[in-house]
């Protein structure tokens, strides 16, 4: 690895199946990766962590992602920030909403083994004029 520092990825999912197997892929690809399992939690996290992208799933036991969301927007260090949804659901309609929110991405987790992939290309990204569409990672 060069100078640059690690990627650091905050994934912010109450499925502990799916934000173990997020966390293990992605420090496995080289990531600094770390964790929460509730809103109020990757909020406090988020402050420590300097991420470079957030994946937060939208349904949290204590608050939605909606209101995290908020919350990460309102921060001078995370208002910039990528934040993807994540889901197993690949339906067009989830992603009109999740836009709608204010989500940047969506990806769909039943592709879990291409999230590094996603990852670095959606950064690679940032700061041009590409579709942001097209970070909806959804191949057929």
């Amino acid at each position: 690895m060069s100078q640059e520092r690690e990627t650091t990825v905050l994934v912010i999912d109450d499925c502990e199946a799916k934000r173990d197997l997020a966390s293990h892929i992605l420090r496995k690809a080289g990531f600094r990766v770390y964790a929460a399992e509730f809103g109020q939690e990757g909020l406090e996290i988020s402050r420590q962590c300097d991420p470079d992208m957030i994946l937060l799933d939208f349904q949290l036991p204590d608050i939605d992602g909606a209101a995290v969301l908020k919350g990460l927007r309102r921060e001078p260090a995370t208002k910039d920030v990528h934040v993807a949804s994540i889901s197993v659901s690949s339906s067009l309609v989830e992603e009109v909403d999740y836009r709608s929110v204010g989500y940047d991405s969506r990806f769909d987790m039943t592709k879990i083994r291409e999230l590094p992939s996603f990852i670095e290309a959606t950064l690679e990204r940032r700061g041009t004029d590409a579709d942001p569409l097209e970070a909806v990672w959804d191949r057929r």
